[in-house]
């Protein structure tokens, strides 16, 4: 499935933000990457309780990536984004008070995308998933010394927003 695309929405209306994530405008989604204009996005790590990370592989690279996550409206919290990304790829309602905000930053070299990453803790197995084929290929728990196993033997399995996140995740989340 290289090289296919996830069908987006190049019109949806997004909020445009300095490095502070203050809102300072809006912009379609293609015309904030045509001027390279810095924008939300939310990204969620959903933990089970023996501390393993639910990794999604992405429909368009086959990357491994956050556990849900992307862009949102213009009009909407990061928080909210969290939420709706959850729900849209993964099939699975869970409230917002579940979601522990880890933090907000930019990837060294890409400050295109201020990612707020949020974490959220629960029991669910596989099958309570209903995953968007469109967007999501696939899912797995993986723990984290497979994660860095993977990492150390080839980097590129990996999204780069997901690989910078993964050791500011780790020391924020104490595993």
């Amino acid at each position: 499935m290289a090289g296919k695309r996830v069908p987006h929405d190049p019109d949806e209306v997004i909020a445009i933000i300095n490095n502070r994530d203050e809102v300072i405008g809006k912009a379609t989604r293609r015309e904030a990457h045509k001027d390279r204009s810095m924008h939300r996005v939310a990204a969620v790590i959903i933990r089970n309780r023996n501390d393993e990370l639910l990794l999604q592989q992405r429909s368009d690279d086959s990357l491994l990536d956050y556990s849900a996550g992307g862009h949102f409206r213009w009009d909407m919290t990061p928080i909210e984004g969290a939420v709706k990304e959850t729900y849209e790829e993964l099939g699975i309602n869970i409230p917002a008070s579940m979601f522990r905000r880890v933090g907000s930053w930019t990837i060294p070299g890409n400050p295109l995308h201020m990612f707020t990453v949020f974490e959220v803790i629960g029991n669910w197995g596989l099958d309570d998933f209903n995953i968007d084929t469109k967007e999501v290929k696939s899912i797995r728990y993986y723990t984290i010394p497979e994660i860095r196993e993977m990492l150390q033997s080839n980097r590129r399995t990996f999204t780069s927003g997901f690989r910078y996140s993964l050791k500011r995740y780790i020391e924020a989340a104490g595993i």
